[in-house]
């Protein structure tokens, strides 16, 4: 088969096999604007970000299948409805474990990886490759690490450079990974030519992104406009998606490995990716929110931005779990309901305003 695309959503599915059987897969995020088509099916009070997706693909021939996770219940009821609407495409829910600190966990996750390969096969028709899945998985690896050192060169080189870093990413989850690899080389080079003419970034308050699987490239501006700088994030598109790179680049040789290690390499690196407010269990709470909090700590931020997509609870609690020992480290702390369909700019840009002051008088 030829020039077949999958959509994903979420971080928890592993993107390295759909590319290791040919498949494009590009990252779903919904586009902003009135919801019509996808007002029959889900509710004015459901996840925003998922009533975007299902508005722009509910009609849209482009996919041939789509992957969600079951770390949301949302994703899978938009999966359900794709299904239905569209019964000739392939669709797989992957089951993610909850508490992921456990060796069961992993093993879990190693199974599952194995069904989706069997399910990718019987779709393609292809048969399932060590070397194709090898390199797939070697050049996710590379470039996922190269764009988490972006991101940390982005933030403090100046902040006109974040909203190109943004951008980079969001054209990069559309391609196959080897043009994103180019990509990310190109704005490299970039960066480094213009280090030298980046002005100084005096004034500016440091601000920290939380949140979901937001790309909003106004929300952006307008916090950059309000005389704060990005220095960093754990939005699930961006830091929170390429930090699990990092954690296990010494576990593996890609070039001489088996297919039972590239298994449990794929399974590792998601079971213990940074972690999703969504899925872990209860005794890893406190473990992870200290994580995150010192993640913030160590960017030297000035304050904690949460943008949340409009009815998205577990992104919501996050906000409440981790406000506390924030504001005890003295990093205030604000959340902003971001909603897909546009219908709240003005009382964005007047809280980010607000915040802003408040930060520009401590």
């Amino acid at each position: 088969m030829n020039d077949v695309t999958f959509g994903y959503i979420c971080n928890n599915v592993p993107i390295e096999l759909l590319e290791s059987f040919n498949i494009k897969p590009i990252r779903l995020f919904g586009k902003k604007g009135p919801v019509t088509a996808a007002e029959n099916f889900l509710s004015v009070y459901g996840c925003s970000f998922i009533r975007a997706v299902l508005e722009e693909y509910i009609n849209n021939n482009e996919l041939d299948g789509i992957v969600t996770a079951t770390s949301c219940d949302a994703m899978g009821v938009l999966g359900d409805l794709l299904k239905q609407l569209r019964p000739g495409m392939f669709y797989y829910n992957f089951a993610c474990p909850i508490n992921t600190d456990t060796s069961e966990a992993v093993s879990f996750f190693h199974e599952e990886v194995k069904r989706f390969s069997d399910k990718l096969s019987d779709f393609t028709g292809i048969k399932f490759s060590d070397q194709q899945f090898r390199t797939a998985v070697h050049n996710y690896h590379a470039v996922h690490q190269a764009v988490n050192d972006l991101q940390i060169a982005s933030s403090s080189s100046g902040p006109e450079n974040m909203i190109p870093y943004y951008d980079l990413i969001n054209t990069g989850n559309q391609v196959r990974i080897n043009d994103f690899a180019i990509m990310v080389d190109s704005f490299k080079n970039q960066q480094a030519s213009n280090k030298k003419d980046t002005p100084a970034d005096k004034g500016k308050k440091r601000i920290f992104l939380m949140g979901n699987s937001i790309y909003d490239q106004e929300v952006f501006s307008l916090i950059q406009d309000a005389n704060l700088s990005i220095v960093g994030d754990l939005l699930c598109f961006s830091g929170r998606n390429f930090k699990r790179a990092s954690s296990l680049k010494s576990e593996i040789n890609f070039s001489n490995c088996r297919q039972e290690e590239l298994f449990d390499y794929l399974a590792k690196k998601y079971v213990r990716q940074f972690p999703c407010t969504a899925r872990y269990g209860v005794t890893q709470v406190s473990d992870w929110d200290s994580l995150m909090v010192d993640e913030i700590k160590n960017s030297k931020a000035d304050g904690v931005i949460f943008l949340v997509v409009k009815y998205c609870d577990p992104h919501s609690f996050q906000h409440y779990r981790l406000k506390e020992p924030l504001e005890e480290a003295g990093i205030p702390t604000i959340s902003i309901d971001v909603d897909f369909q546009g219908k709240f700019a003005h009382q964005i840009l007047t809280r980010i305003e607000a915040f802003s002051e408040i930060l520009a008088e401590r």
